[in-house]
């Protein structure tokens, strides 16, 4: 860990989140700095201001590649980074502009699949509008029931009513989305905390058993109908989730919507090896998110 960590971010809170977690000064160069070629003098100000800890604030693309030039240049032998995504595509972005990295190649096209799996465990509003527009669009909606999460064995019953719900709707030519809730509106959600609290047990837990669950219900539908592409939607359930699949790689193949790319998974179990797969967060992508990913392309909306 350097003695002065550099963290490229895209939310002007971050700062303030961290100032919660250390009592290290923080200091800051802001996209205006960034902006005006100014990164240099700004960082240097807040180092000799004592900051322990300086949050980039990134703004557009112009200020990405200088974020991404600030940590490759001024950084030490070693850098601590905090931050999703946006460190790994400030540098990307900066090792592009200044030659380090050959141009970008456009992607070749995927292409569209004829069947497709999904599961979701997002409450998001913006998971709503991608579960309402697929259905309109040729998916099953099939709802697994949460409440059944805070008991193992109903738990197991629901997991495989939903997955024999899916591969039936494969059977009938129809992509199967199945979905804890339609956003934060959805009864399900308060039905899922009404549950959690009459039985006595942890809302983490029971979060961490959906999510494993759907990972199963997706696994079970891609072993028994073969198929080569799929979705998990919902930040939590997609970590969970995919830890069912016996994934040990995923190399990106494809845009779909930023920060949710069609994936190549890499597995030493031949049924997973080359499966393509896009994990999503809830607020992520348009409205035709699964569809995009069914056809192969990047989102249209």
């Amino acid at each position: 860990m350097s003695k002065h960590p550099v963290t490229p971010m895209d939310e002007s809170d971050l700062g303030r989140h961290l100032a919660k977690q250390t009592d290290k000064p923080i200091g800051l160069v802001d996209f205006v700095a960034l902006k005006r070629g100014q990164a240099d003098a700004r960082l240097a100000d807040a180092l000799a201001s004592g900051a322990r800890v300086v949050s980039l604030d990134v703004l557009d693309e112009e200020t990405l590649i200088e974020a991404g030039r600030l940590v490759w240049e001024r950084g030490a032998a070693q850098v601590f980074t905090v931050g999703s995504q946006g460190l790994e595509a400030a540098l990307a972005a900066y090792w592009h502009a200044s030659g380090l990295l050959p141009e970008k190649k456009p992607a070749s096209p995927v292409g569209s699949v004829d069947r497709i799996a999904c599961v979701s465990g997002s409450v998001s509003p913006v998971t709503a509008n991608q579960i309402a527009y697929s259905i309109i669009h040729g998916f099953s909606g099939i709802r697994i029931d949460a409440t059944k999460a805070v008991d193992e064995p109903a738990w197991e019953n629901e997991i495989g009513h939903a997955a024999q719900d899916a591969l039936g709707a494969l059977s009938e030519g129809s992509n199967p989305l199945v979905f804890t809730a339609a956003g934060p509106d959805d009864p399900a959600v308060a039905a899922l905390r009404q549950a959690v609290a009459t039985a006595g047990v942890s809302a983490e837990s029971v979060n961490d058993r959906i999510g494993s669950g759907l990972g199963r219900v997706l696994d079970t539908v891609i072993r028994e109908a073969k198929l080569r592409r799929a979705v998990i939607s919902g930040g939590d359930t997609s970590s969970h989730a995919a830890s069912m699949l016996g994934i040990d790689a995923l190399t990106a193949i494809a845009p779909v919507a930023p920060g949710s790319p069609l994936c190549r998974a890499h597995s030493t179990d031949p049924t997973r090896d080359g499966l393509e797969i896009a994990l999503k967060g809830g607020q992520v992508g348009g409205d035709d998110f699964f569809c995009a990913v069914r056809d192969g392309a990047s989102q249209r909306t």
